[in-house]
């Protein structure tokens, strides 16, 4: 029994394959009507000519080719609009239902409408196409028509648009140009010109100048008419151009106290309205009658100036000189007095204030403190030397820049050490014994300026009958004597122009014994 069944489920589906392996349904045109008056036959074109909405009405006869009994679908018209488009769109749609059936055969008609915009002039079709409402959906399309259009007759202003600069009187030329129009037609055109002198003038060609240099004319119109009726109007916007100029401030890049600047290629016919100053606070600017901007100024920083220029049709624009450095420059800051750290006595040594390079820093005020003595200056150098009489070590270089809160210092050593400002003292509370270590400070305590650095000193000892112990700071010794009686220790001071002279100072060491001996200095 189950093979029974088998074979008679092959059996059916044998007779299914046969039946769609030919095509079940195909569709015929019999004819299209367009807009209720022509008839179109045997797929042949159809031309909308002018028409922008079209009634189309397609007669077909749509067949079944097998036995089965016929279903429901839809009958679609289909418009491509050209040959890359894959599926058409649908303009119109009719229902086949059971009624409509005859048998294998549905003879019926279904309507759509075609805008002129949905075709191209040519390359265009447009065909109806059954689609069945059951599986497998299969669609039949019937044969295509090819369908196409007159375009509209078509009117182009030629320029469509103009930009006038001020004062410009120059003659242009306007063209009105024409498209499809119908063969025999009679084309009339009325312009529109106001503001506009006329020099010459065809049908369809205007020569045209402007009749004032500063008033704009208004835009150009023409109106064409097709045997008296009238078309869309065609416009020819005027405006006018941007006010451009190439004009500009010209000066130095910087202002120490006043600056004149001039405005360079400034035209006849343009004026300067006015002047400004991005900060007033810095510089402020000023019209002179002879067209020159005065820029004056308050304190340093930098400023923009501007000028309003206008022309004769009453456009303004505006030139602008950028980044004027007002007064000194706040590089300046960074300035520094270069030269030797020492004045050694017997030389001569010369100084410059570098990093002050600007025309607005003018010569420096040197001064030297009253160990040295200036032996020459310029604006920018100074050559000094060790004044014989001062035995001051600590000495200084400035320079003050004219008119302006800067001025620049440089420490510097004078001489030879003065060993009137050194002293021996012992560190602690430990008093000093034979055979015991006892530790000892040199001390230079010579006055300093404040732009001096710390004296970088060394330090030599005279440390007789004694063991010497040395240390990371030499100004520090460690001190073990060898027996008891006057000590007299001595110390002077190593600087860049050489030694100092000694100090000395003198200790009693007294006791008896094995008791400790205590090193005690002569003038305690």
């Amino acid at each position: 029994m189950k093979n029974q069944n088998k074979l008679l489920m092959l059996f059916l589906i044998s007779i299914v394959n046969n039946i769609y392996s030919q095509e079940r349904f195909d569709i015929t045109i019999e004819y299209v009507q367009v807009n209720g008056q022509n008839q179109v036959e045997n797929c042949n074109t159809i031309d909308l000519g002018t028409t922008s909405t079209n009634n189309l009405t397609f007669y077909f006869v749509l067949n079944d080719n097998t036995s089965i009994p016929p279903e429901n679908g839809l009958v679609n018209i289909k418009v491509k609009n050209n040959s890359n488009q894959i599926d058409g769109t649908i303009v119109g749609t009719a229902n086949i239902s059971e009624f409509i059936w005859n048998g294998n055969q549905a003879i019926s008609s279904v309507t759509g409408t075609v805008g002129a915009s949905q075709i191209e002039t040519e390359g265009s079709i447009i065909y109806i196409e059954y689609a069945t409402s059951s599986l497998p959906f299969t669609k039949y399309q019937s044969c295509s028509h090819p369908i196409i259009k007159t375009p509209p007759p078509s009117f182009t202003l030629v320029p469509s648009s103009l930009s006038l600069p001020c004062g410009d009187v120059t003659p242009r030329t306007f063209e009105v140009v024409p498209s499809n129009i119908p063969s025999g037609a009679n084309v009339t055109y009325q312009w529109s010109n106001i503001g506009w002198s006329t020099i010459n003038t065809n049908s369809n060609i205007r020569t045209l100048q402007p009749s004032s240099p500063t008033s704009l004319p208004s835009s150009v119109m023409v109106t064409p008419y097709i045997d008296g009726v009238s078309q869309t109007t065609e416009t020819c916007i005027v405006s006018r151009s941007n006010f451009t100029t190439t004009a500009g401030i010209n000066g130095n890049n910087y202002v120490c106290g006043s600056e004149v600047y001039m405005v360079d290629n400034l035209s006849n016919n343009v004026t300067i309205q006015s002047v400004s100053s991005s900060n007033t606070n810095i510089a402020t600017v000023s019209l002179t009658s002879n067209n020159e901007i005065t820029v004056t100024k308050i304190t340093d920083g930098i400023v923009n100036i501007s000028a309003t220029l206008q022309n004769l049709c009453s456009q303004a624009t505006t030139i602008v000189k950028e980044n004027i450095q007002i007064g000194i420059p706040n590089f300046v800051e960074d300035a520094s007095i270069t030269g030797s750290s020492a004045v050694c006595q017997g030389q001569t040594y010369t100084y410059a204030l570098n990093g002050a390079n600007h025309p607005c820093v003018g010569d420096a005020n040197w001064s030297v403190s009253p160990n040295l003595n200036v032996l020459a200056q310029t604006g920018t150098t100074i050559t000094v030397s060790k004044n014989p009489f001062s035995a001051d070590n600590a000495g200084f270089i400035t320079a003050n820049i004219p008119d302006s809160d800067y001025e620049f210092s440089k420490g510097v050593w004078v001489g030879l050490p003065n060993n009137q400002s050194l002293s021996i003292q012992k560190v602690g509370v430990y008093d000093l014994y034979v055979d015991r270590w006892t530790l000892l400070k040199a001390n230079f305590t010579g006055f300093q300026y404040v732009v001096n650095e710390p004296f970088n000193l060394t330090y030599d000892w005279s440390i007789p009958n004694s063991m010497v112990r040395n240390s990371f700071d030499p100004s520090l010794k460690s001190v073990k004597p060898y027996s008891i009686g006057q000590l007299n220790i001595g110390v002077r001071v190593l600087c860049d122009c050489g030694y100092g002279d000694w100090k000395y100072r003198p200790f009693t060491v007294d006791g008896e014994g094995g008791d400790p001996i205590e090193l005690t200095p002569i003038d305690d």
